[in-house]
């Protein structure tokens, strides 16, 4: 029996799906955007997204089971959400900056900036889900282990 995509819920490891979408989205406008500005910020921008994606990958592969790992898998598992989250949270923050540089200091044409601005919201909200998403997967985790 299948269910209707509407009644589906979301997968526990969206958190990745949401992460992968954002790396591609910031190679997109790292490779569309200035040249100038690719080794300031356009290689940072994909450093702390490939980071992310794979701290958040790392712990998505810790299964925190019942025995005396727990505690450790727990812990180290916690660690490298905390770690993608803080990551995600900085490219947002870094986004921010790149295209406040290119609109003010390249002073970009009206219909470029529209383009750029609507890059930067698409960027800004995938920030922000996966950033819920890895916050859900934290307390899930910490209801399973804490009860």
């Amino acid at each position: 029996m299948s269910v209707k995509v509407s009644e589906r819920s979301k997968s526990k490891a969206e958190y990745l799906n949401k992460l992968l979408e954002l790396n591609k989205r910031i190679g997109q406008t790292v490779a569309n955007g200035p040249k100038k500005y690719q080794a300031s910020y356009g290689d940072r921008l994909i450093a702390t997204a490939l980071d992310a994606l794979a701290h958040a990958t790392e712990a998505n592969s810790i299964y925190v089971g019942k025995g005396r790992n727990s505690e450790g898998d727990y812990r180290l598992r916690r660690d490298l959400l905390l770690k993608a989250r803080g990551e995600v949270i900085a490219l947002s923050t870094l986004a921010s900056v790149y295209f406040r540089i290119m609109r003010d200091v390249d002073a970009i044409a009206p219909r470029s900036a529209e383009k750029a601005f609507s890059r930067m919201e698409s960027i800004a909200l995938l920030c922000e889900d996966a950033k819920s998403l890895i916050n859900g997967v934290i307390k899930s985790d910490r209801e399973r282990y804490h009860g």
